[in-house]
């Protein structure tokens, strides 16, 4: 189900009224740059202040469960504080190794290195989720980089579902090419 909407302004409390989130997944669009380019990369999409990614009030729609949130290696200690604030209990990371389509480690932009990984917190609320399987867990993924700036690797929404089968899932920020079926995508960029 797909819902286009600002997150800032979103009734949180009536979509968490109708229905409780056992897994949320978030891509928040951390501020990278403060100037049109940086390093030879335009961001393409609107940017927001840690204080507004922080203030999402994701208990009204989680009170028991996980949350997977892509942090960049500047606000990694803000993801975790993030996490803390919303009571989660931060218990993991997985990491994405970007490579090329010929398997060979492809680094892409950064403002001072180029990366090559990005990371994904993992933090569990409350008594988690009652049926888990945790031998589908794996806390690095190897894939290509799509073209698509910002577009996660796919395999990451399919272990979700692996580890956690026939849950309710929650994406925020969600874009175009990663809505899914058994998913509500919340995000500006949604099709209407």
């Amino acid at each position: 189900m797909p819902i286009r909407a600002n997150v800032l302004t979103f009734d949180w409390k009536a979509l968490g009224d109708k229905m409780q989130f056992d897994v949320i997944l978030m891509d928040p669009p951390w501020i990278l740059q403060t100037k049109k380019m940086t390093r030879g990369v335009e961001i393409m999409y609107e940017q927001m202040p840690e204080n507004d990614i922080a203030s999402i009030p994701l208990n009204f729609v989680q009170k028991d469960g996980y949350i997977f949130m892509w942090v960049v290696a500047k606000e990694f200690s803000n993801g975790l504080r993030m996490l803390e604030l919303w009571g989660y209990e931060v218990i993991n990371t997985i990491h994405w190794i970007k490579t090329s389509r010929k398997g060979i480690y492809f680094p892409s932009n950064g403002y001072y290195l180029l990366h090559t990984k990005e990371t994904l917190l993992i933090g569990v609320k409350g008594k988690g989720v009652e049926f888990m399987r945790h031998d589908q867990f794996n806390d690095l993924l190897v894939q290509p980089r799509n073209i698509r700036q910002s577009h996660k690797p796919n395999r990451l929404y399919r272990m979700i579902e692996s580890i956690f089968p026939n849950c309710k899932y929650l994406e925020i920020f969600a874009r175009p090419h990663n809505l899914r079926k058994k998913w509500v995508s919340l995000g500006l960029e949604i099709p209407r």
